[in-house]
């Protein structure tokens, strides 16, 4: 039973992480386009690099193999390239091009 509200918190705070943090991020992005000359692909690729770093290192931590992922890697390669890439690639440009408010907005209705 501890055991189980263990997990049940530490996903809480897992939840409430994620979405502090994608909260933050869309303004930030939108400050660092007006206010600093960044490059649109560079920014997804540093982004995206920094959240797969960021996931080894949590699975590390747990000392999950983290190699049995690589099975399916075709999968795997069109979901990365199409699915998050793509998504995250829209996303930036579209703060790029407008601000954070409407790309998260649009991103919500593509999800749902």
């Amino acid at each position: 039973m501890r055991t189980e509200r263990k997990k049940r918190i530490i996903g809480l705070i897992l939840i409430i992480s994620a979405s502090v943090l994608w909260g933050i991020s869309g303004p930030a992005m939108q400050w660092l386009f007006a206010h600093e000359t960044v490059d649109l692909p560079s920014l997804v690729a540093i982004r995206l690099f920094m959240a797969g770093v960021l996931m080894l290192l949590f699975l590390a931590v747990r000392k999950e193999n983290i190699w049995c992922i690589l099975k399916p890697w075709k999968r795997l390669l069109l979901f990365g390239v199409l699915g998050i890439l793509g998504l995250q690639y829209t996303f930036v440009s579209t703060i790029e091009a407008g601000n954070a408010v409407t790309a998260t907005l649009l991103l919500m209705n593509i999800i749902n």
